[in-house]
């Protein structure tokens, strides 16, 4: 396991590109500002560096010069990986204007982060900026030859996909322990302010909470012990990474499983006062992304005409699931929805 040390870089300033006509991707060779370097200065001087034995930096040179600030000033050495970059609002790298990358971030977050058909714009999806910084970081932090401790100097959108916070500083430094094998959570931070992540144990009690409260219109957990089945079941989810919460202000207000093996959504529900937050869809776009699309994926939900499923089989044709076979559960008829596999 190896310590790494997230720092964000410092302010940069752009007058001088701006000055050169410079747009889109040319305003990341802006430097640091008199403020940024100074930034880089106290961050050198934080004695949570001490005994790092690398400095690995993002190309951009708002990061490299923040980077070579802290490795002069600790004599630590430093590196830079291409995978460190910030996170792309134009993957076809074409868009010229701060309001066109406003627009995609904008976009992104409505989404929760992650590319969809119904997207207008070409933004880097969240769990991309996590795939490809652990390709950038597996040989510093896995097999035999892993660092025991190293700092990386990058941006607030990638730190923020391995823990969540709303905002970073400039030099901020975030703390983690990594092998190699983290796979992403999720912490989308869409509209409303609603996070979507994969669920651990810790989630339970306000998971319950939140299945208690719409339980009643779920067929077969009327009950205090079909709820206490119901919790068994997630635990297993859990332990499977197959779970996911959606928070509001840091409470679970809302709760997916799903199977991967099985190629299926298997529950769905959100607390009756956080409907129209789209932490349903936030769920609902983790979950298929994460899933095998060579195969269908398949939900149940209730019939056409029952007032309870109005806003489920709404959501579900959102998505481009189309009703399929009828079936029943908990002796109560239900609609089957098949998303097409691509």
């Amino acid at each position: 396991m190896t310590k790494v040390l997230f720092v964000r870089h410092g302010e940069a300033d752009y007058s001088g590109v701006g000055a050169l006509g410079y747009s889109g991707f040319g305003r990341d060779l802006a430097p640091l500002s008199a403020l940024g370097v100074s930034q880089a200065e106290v961050a050198a001087r934080d004695e949570r560096l001490a005994g790092a034995s690398l400095v690995l930096s993002s190309p951009y040179t708002r990061a490299m010069q923040t980077a070579a600030i802290i490795s002069a000033r600790t004599g630590i050495p430093l590196s830079v990986s291409e995978g460190l970059h910030e996170w792309l609002p134009d993957t076809t790298f074409k868009y010229k204007s701060g309001e066109e990358s406003a627009e995609a971030s904008r976009e992104c977050a409505e989404f929760f982060g992650e590319q969809a058909d119904a997207a207008k714009l070409s933004w880097e999806s969240l769990s991309d900026v996590h795939a490809r910084a652990m390709k950038a970081l597996r040989p510093y932090v896995s097999g035999d030859n892993a660092y025991k401790k190293i700092i990386v100097i990058t941006h607030g959108i990638l730190m923020r996909q391995f823990e969540y916070r709303k905002l970073i500083a400039n030099c901020e430094i975030m703390e983690a322990e990594l092998d190699g094998s983290e796979r992403f959570h999720g912490f989308y931070f869409g509209a409303c302010g609603v996070s979507v992540r994969t669920a651990h144990f810790g989630d339970l009690p306000e998971i319950y909470e939140a299945v208690k409260s719409t339980a009643t219109i779920f067929p077969g957990l009327e009950t205090e012990e079909a709820l206490l089945r119901h919790m068994e079941t997630t635990k297993r989810f859990i332990a499977r990474g197959e779970c996911l919460v959606a928070l509001q202000g840091g409470i679970v207000i809302g709760c997916l499983l799903y199977s991967g093996k099985n190629s299926m959504i298997c529950f769905l529900t959100v607390r009756d006062e956080f409907r129209r937050m789209k932490a349903a869809s936030g769920m609902l776009s983790f979950a298929i992304k994460h899933m095998d699309r060579s195969r269908d994926i398949t939900v149940s939900t209730f019939l056409e005409g029952e007032e309870r499923g109005i806003a489920a089989r709404a959501l579900y044709r959102s998505f481009g699931f189309m009703p399929s076979v009828l079936t029943e559960a908990f002796g109560a008829r239900e609609q089957v929805f098949s998303l097409p596999r691509l």
